[in-house]
């Protein structure tokens, strides 16, 4: 586990990490509206 935590802590792409903030949030909120037009 250790090995890969490292080669995932070289940021290749700078801008990666607000990419990957702004995907998950989206799918949050997918997941909410699905969730919430279920009931």
């Amino acid at each position: 586990m250790h090995e890969e935590k490292y080669e995932l802590s070289h940021d290749a792409v700078p801008g990666y990490k607000p990419v990957f903030q702004v995907v998950f949030a989206a799918g949050l909120i997918y997941l909410a509206i699905v969730f919430i037009s279920s009931i």
